[in-house]
């Protein structure tokens, strides 16, 4: 009973701010607390958002790319010199985030898991360019089944 309330709280805080697909959510990850504050709602918890993310990654058909070819196609949107693109894949792989997956689920964490290895942490329009560019690579129409948000998405932890 209280998982189901739990879920259906959740759909309903993301309902509210418009947030109707998997895709949706995959996309505006990050704005959902921004707002849900607008229209005074309480902000999901970091964990929650994560949790989400992950569950939505299961749910979506698609090809998994190497952070290495995100981090070039946001250096090429960017003008960025191949120096830049090689200390970022340094960085990231040196937390364990070697792909396109692992860079979406670890969205909210990478700064935290870079400072505590020792790295310099990325600025926030770094992070969310890289964070745009991996999810319109893996969400591209041709890689993409997506059937919405329902509390099916929850279910038994699983995907449908």
């Amino acid at each position: 009973r209280n998982r189901d309330l739990w879920v259906s709280h959740i759909l309903n805080k993301l309902n509210d701010v418009g947030i109707k697909s998997i895709r949706q959510l995959i996309e505006d990850i990050w704005r959902i607390n921004a707002r849900l504050c607008s229209i005074d709602h309480l902000p999901l918890y970091k964990t929650t958002l994560m949790l989400l993310l992950r569950e939505g990654l299961k749910t979506i058909q698609y090809r998994n790319v190497e952070i290495d070819h995100i981090v070039g196609l946001c250096a090429v949107k960017l003008s960025r010199k191949p120096s830049w693109i090689n200390e970022v894949v340094s960085k990231l792989k040196g937390i364990g985030i070697n792909t396109a997956q692992k860079l979406i689920e670890n969205v909210f964490i990478i700064n935290t898991k870079l400072i505590k290895e020792g790295f310099i942490p990325l600025n926030q329009s770094t992070w969310r360019d890289l964070y745009q560019t991996a999810v319109n690579r893996i969400t591209r129409e041709d890689n993409y089944n997506d059937d919405g948000l329902e509390y099916g998405f929850f279910s038994d932890g699983n995907s449908k």
